[in-house]
């Protein structure tokens, strides 16, 4: 082995109507590919359903808003544990 090789992830959930996954950082170089090789996918979620934000009632997309409401409950869950 000549080199050590990084690998991290990125995922942002958006107002629960779009999602950014993927080995990409939040930078110039990542974004517009022109130094590092990355992979991302972006998922705008057009099947709607009613959430709450801030209090008021609001269309939010089924699976962004599944996403984020699994992984707090994951990270909640495992921060009691430890």
């Amino acid at each position: 082995v000549t080199e050590i090789i990084f690998v991290g992830s990125t995922l942002m959930i958006i107002d629960d109507r779009m999602t950014i996954c993927g080995s990409t950082n939040m930078n110039d170089c990542s974004l517009l590919g022109i130094c590092d090789s990355e992979l991302c996918v972006v998922i705008n979620d057009l099947e709607e359903e009613e959430g709450r934000f801030n209090g008021q009632t609001v269309l939010v997309g089924k699976v962004c808003s599944s996403w984020r409401k699994k992984l707090f409950e994951r990270s909640i869950r495992q921060s009691k544990q430890d």
